[in-house]
Parts: structure tokens; C-alpha cells; sequence
């Protein structure tokens, strides 16, 4: 029997709590049964994070990822969201420390996150045809998995995969064959999945600027400033997401680590 206030119980509330709350903030249902047994506090700064890392404050969503995986190293997904952080940050060192600690521990993850994770690993070393054939094996796991979308595209924007790849890429996906249009393609589908992913959105328009498309950029640079400004002016979207975060923790009968 699980007496209530229990170490037990409370892991159990905190992941109902956690796995009521994280489809709203990633745009998707995710499974929560590898959360079983992790660090409340671990759990709830890993929250923030995803909150923070999707509305493209990447300084306070690595802050909050990393200090996940120093109370619970076992919680892997946050080492890999942290490299992603990092990675935006231009903070290479800290990045490859981040997804290096995920991948102990792989196998602890689902298919699709265990390819991801190693793709993001190679990404952060710069191996680039490493990277892509991970993150096509996340996306023959999941077709619809927008971060590796995401990746894909900004694999072929910054790693320049080789040309062989690059041809068998573009088929796959229905794209020409050149490094631009298939990172455009892979932009475009993870905003298909998730039009919010506001990293998709400022990647595209960057894409577009740097062709001299203002035409696209424009339109593109609209939506991104449309998802960005509850961000700007948090007295929505964002503080909201940690106000459900915190009451999420808070519901499982645990402290609450300071944001």
C-alpha cells in the first residue's frame, strides 16, 4: 500500500502533474512513463527549461536544464535540451558536457529521443553526416518529432553534409537537392507540426535575409515577432507556463526550486 506523503506517492503525483502539463507546453502528448522515479525538483527545472528553450530564451533555459541534471543525472533529456541551449548560446564546451552526460545513460530513453540525443551530440563535435543519419532515424521513429525536424534542417545550414547524404535526403523528404532548400524544407515541416516552435520561425527568416528574400523573410519575421511577444511581455505566455510548472511541482507536495 502507498500511504499519502510517501516518496512513492508523491513521484507519482508529480509525474501525473508533469505529463498533464508538458503537451501544453511542447504542442504535443508526451509519454512520461521514463519519468518514473526522477528528482521532483530535477523534474520541475526541467520544465522551466522547455518553457524557456521554445520560446527562445536559451541563456535561462540552460541555466535551468543544467541544474536538472546536476540533482538528477538520470533525468537525460534535460543534458540533451541543455546541449541544444548551449548550442544557440555559442557555448560549444558546455554543449558537447551536456549532451556527453546525456548519452551515458541512453538507454533510458525512447527510440526516437535515443537517436536524437546522439544526433545532437554529433552536432555539438561537428559531424556532420553523423547528425543527419541520427536525426533521420528519429524521424523514421517519429515523422512528426519537430525538434528533429528542427535539427535536420540546421544540420544542413551549418554542418554541410556531404553531398552524397545531402541527394538521398532530398529524396526522402521531396526537396532539390541543395543544402539550403532541404534545411528549408526540414524548417518548414517541423513548423507544420508545431507553427509555434518559435526556433524554426528565426531560422527560416535568417534563411530568407540571407538570400536577399525579403519577400519571405517578411511574412516569416511577422509570425516569429507574433509568438515572441508574449515572450518579451511575460504577462502571458511564458509566465504563465512556469506558474503551471511551479503549481505542478507544488500539487505533488514538494518544494519548489527557485526559478
Amino acid at each position: 500500500t502507498i500511504m499519502p506523503g510517501s516518496d512513492e506517492s508523491v513521484s507519482r503525483a508529480t509525474i501525473r502533474a508533469v505529463g498533464g502539463l508538458l503537451p501544453t507546453i511542447v504542442g504535443e502528448q508526451v509519454d512520461v512513463s521514463g519519468l518514473a522515479n526522477r528528482d521532483v525538483r530535477a523534474l520541475a527545472n526541467w520544465t522551466y527549461g522547455l518553457s524557456e528553450l521554445r520560446d527562445s530564451q536559451f541563456a535561462a533555459a540552460f541555466d535551468h536544464f543544467r541544474t536538472a541534471l546536476e540533482q538528477d543525472s538520470l533525468l537525460v533529456q534535460a543534458g540533451v535540451d541543455g546541449a541544444v541551449a548551449a548550442m544557440w548560446l555559442s557555448r560549444i564546451a558546455e554543449a558537447q558536457q551536456m549532451a556527453d552526460a546525456a548519452i551515458r545513460h541512453d538507454s533510458l530513453l525512447a527510440p526516437r529521443h535515443r537517436h536524437y540525443a546522439h544526433g545532437i551530440r554529433h552536432y555539438t563535435y561537428g559531424r556532420a553526416d553523423s547528425t543527419v543519419r541520427r536525426m533521420q532515424a528519429a524521424l523514421h521513429a517519429d515523422t512528426t518529432y519537430t525538434e528533429a525536424w528542427f535539427a535536420l534542417g540546421e544540420a544542413f545550414l551549418s554542418l554541410m553534409p556531404s553531398l552524397e547524404l545531402a541527394d538521398e535526403v532530398a529524396q526522402d523528404i521531396g526537396s532539390p537537392a541543395t543544402h539550403t532548400a532541404i534545411a528549408g524544407a526540414a524548417l518548414e515541416t517541423s513548423l507544420a507540426h508545431d507553427p509555434s516552435y518559435s526556433p524554426s520561425l528565426a531560422r527560416l527568416a535568417d534563411v530568407s535575409l540571407l538570400h536577399g528574400d525579403t519577400a519571405a523573410a517578411a511574412p516569416r519575421m511577422a509570425r516569429m515577432l507574433s509568438t515572441l511577444l508574449p515572450i518579451t511581455f511575460p504577462s502571458a505566455t511564458s509566465s504563465s507556463r512556469r506558474e503551471m510548472a511551479t503549481k505542478a511541482v507544488a500539487s505533488s507536495g514538494s518544494d519548489v526550486p527557485s526559478a
